[in-house]
């Protein structure tokens, strides 16, 4: 950009509760908006610090930023209801009850299914753990850690 204007944008609070990794990659990967975050010095009564704003960059000074700030925050609030929905219907069962589907996902030709995957990294994780020598209470949750990875 040969005249940078930043814009400052709002969605609502309400999608704060998404997880925080959806949000910033909606933002960053997918609309290449930077999120803005509270200042880790000041309390927050969110797991986050992330804001209900983000902020767009424009070549050169729009005529009309806001009408620019409208149809971004549109673009963001569509994308985040889409979030939201997906979200909430992965969250209808428990994450291991997808674990099944992943036979049906190639990992690679030679190496099989993302489930041929899982079961390779349900035996190595254990075995990674006791060379660390975690203790018993860190080695405690690996298999199951590694069954959902």
């Amino acid at each position: 950009m040969e005249q940078p204007a930043a814009i400052l944008g709002h969605f609502e609070e309400r999608f704060l509760d998404l997880p925080a990794d959806v949000l910033t990659t909606v933002m960053k990967k997918h609309q290449r908006y930077f999120p803005v975050y509270q200042s880790p010095n000041l309390p927050t009564s969110q797991s986050t610090n992330l804001l209900p704003h983000f902020i767009t960059v424009a070549n050169g000074e729009p005529r009309d930023a806001a009408v620019v700030r409208g149809g971004n925050e549109g673009v963001i609030r569509a994308r985040y209801s889409d979030a939201a929905f997906f979200v909430d219907h992965d969250r209808q069962q428990p994450l291991d009850a997808w674990t099944p589907r992943l036979a049906t996902l190639t990992f690679q030709e030679q190496l099989g299914s993302m489930l041929d995957k899982v079961h390779r990294l349900e035996k190595l994780a254990p075995w990674l753990a006791e060379q660390l020598h975690l203790s018993p209470a860190a080695r405690a949750p690996v298999p199951r850690a590694a069954a959902l990875c």
